[in-house]
């Protein structure tokens, strides 16, 4: 432990030491990386150790270590330094809560929240262009106190520590994102909490706010198929150009040459496939793939913003640029967006928003992957249940076709989903032959002499003509 006190005085010291430029920021980053293991092993030789058989189990950490440290620390000038002494006590966090489970304990949660608590203290005083700096670590954070907050360990004892470190993480969100538009890792960690939280309403808010599920997941999707339209359609123009000049060319033989040089001319002007006497004009005509979709994706998202002029274009292209660089640095993965519209989804789903719910999920099946997801699987099955109470048997039997071929074939195949839409298969039969039974039972009334609404509208308009027929001819 002396050992472990004498290094952790030294990083304190590099931090503390060190100031706020830009330059220092990048060294201080650059030394605390390379040293977090030494930060983890001096706040682990601070927690108790024992457990069943008197093994060396981390039973509950302790945070005195972490207290005497950031004590030391000016958050709001070294915000970067005390980030990076926060993710290694999360690691520490998340070492006991995977010895403890799956029972968890009192004392565990407690140390949890205590934790969770001086983050929400510290996080409004961090800067925000140091902490975008090293965005990575602030994600890593992040991820790590989800698996903390979210451990069958904690709970199983209480749902506090996820709501709590769902409202900080969202709060983290608000001040890192350059705009609503931006996703970052920490989205599906804040949707995650607030959904083991429970807090669906909270949940479904946050991923309305950032349009997780739209502007996200939807508009590019539409974009990929619109570009895949106009290039087929352009192949097609193009093929046509091709075959009615092939057409003209041999008319135009065929006035000169004699009678039995036709068929041969016709038979030469077919060899080969219809590309590849393709024309200048014709193959300009036909724009490429990655083209068309960086049009129409442009145009896709930036319809709006076009309206306004080339100003309105130039700051949309820099707000694009930047949301790019910050995916980038903070290392976005494509886990991370399947777990947001998933946990978007299960949000909106609780709240009884069908076509959100739908949406959500429908995107995170069909989101470009080379290889099928555990979270694109689990979305499918929620898609089809959504279906099923929006009485949608289109979403509930077929997968939409710009679905990924590689997800489809694994879909095909797997047991389990196939399950659930044989049971939305059954429900929804059920669904009809229920209103075919009230159909026919209904005629079958108004046959047997029960009168439908009309014949009784009929029947009140003859008895009222009749009652003013008597009055004319029978007066007082």
């Amino acid at each position: 432990r002396r050992v472990a006190v004498r290094r952790m005085e030294q990083i304190a010291a590099s931090i503390a030491g060190l100031g706020s430029s830009e330059a220092e920021v990048r060294e201080l980053h650059e030394q605390l990386s390379d040293r977090e293991e030494e930060l983890v092993q001096g706040f682990s030789s601070f927690c108790p150790r024992g457990g069943a058989g008197g093994g060396s189990a981390l039973v509950v950490p302790d945070l005195s270590a972490f207290d005497a440290m950031i004590a030391g620390v000016d958050v709001e000038r070294q915000s970067l330094g005390a980030a990076h002494l926060c993710r290694a006590q999360a690691r520490v966090l998340l070492e006991a809560t995977r010895r403890s489970e799956p029972r968890g304990s009192a004392a565990l949660v407690a140390v949890v929240v205590a934790f969770l608590r001086r983050l929400e203290r510290m996080a409004p005083r961090w800067e925000t262009r140091q902490l975008r700096a090293g965005p990575k670590v602030v994600a890593h954070l992040w991820k790590l106190m989800a698996e903390v907050a979210c451990a069958k360990a904690v709970t199983v004892m209480s749902l506090a520590p996820a709501s709590l470190a769902a409202e900080v993480a969202a709060s983290t969100v608000a001040r890192l994102e350059p705009d609503r538009a931006a996703l970052s890792p920490l989205h599906a960690d804040a949707l995650q909490c607030f959904c083991v939280a429970k807090r669906y309403k909270a949940a479904a808010t946050f991923a309305t706010d950032r349009r997780i599920g739209t502007v996200v997941g939807a508009e590019p999707l539409r974009a990929l198929l619109e570009a895949r339209r106009q290039v087929l359609a352009s192949q097609a123009q193009s093929q046509a150009q091709v075959q009615q000049q092939r057409g003209s060319a041999a008319s135009a033989e065929s006035q000169q040459q004699q009678p039995h040089s036709v068929a041969s001319a016709v038979a030469g002007a077919s060899v080969g496939p219809p590309s590849a006497g393709r024309s200048a004009a014709a193959a300009a005509a036909a724009p490429p793939l990655a083209g068309v979709l960086t049009q129409v994706a442009s145009s896709a998202s930036s319809s709006s913003s076009s309206r306004g002029g080339p100003s309105a274009a130039a700051t949309h292209k820099a707000a694009l640029r930047e949301r790019q660089a910050y995916a980038r640095e903070a290392g976005l993965e494509s886990s991370h967006l399947l777990r947001a519209l998933y946990y978007a989804g299960v949000a909106h789903a609780a709240n009884e928003s069908w076509t959100e719910a739908a949406e959500a999920f429908k995107t995170c099946v069909c989101a470009p992957a080379s290889a099928a997801s555990a979270i694109a699987v689990a979305a499918a099955k929620k898609l089809v249940l959504v279906a099923v109470l929006r009485d949608d048997e289109k979403d509930a039997l077929d997968l939409p076709k710009y679905c990924p071929v590689v997800v489809s074939r694994f879909l095909r195949g797997n047991g389990p989903f196939q399950q659930y839409r044989d049971l939305a298969k059954n429900v929804l039969e059920q669904q009809l032959e229920e209103k075919k039974k009230q159909k026919t039972t209904k005629t079958k009334h108004n046959n047997d002499g029960e009168p439908s609404p009309h014949s009784q509208q009929q029947q009140q308009q003859q008895q009222g003509q009749q009652q003013q027929h008597g009055q004319h001819h029978h007066p007082q």
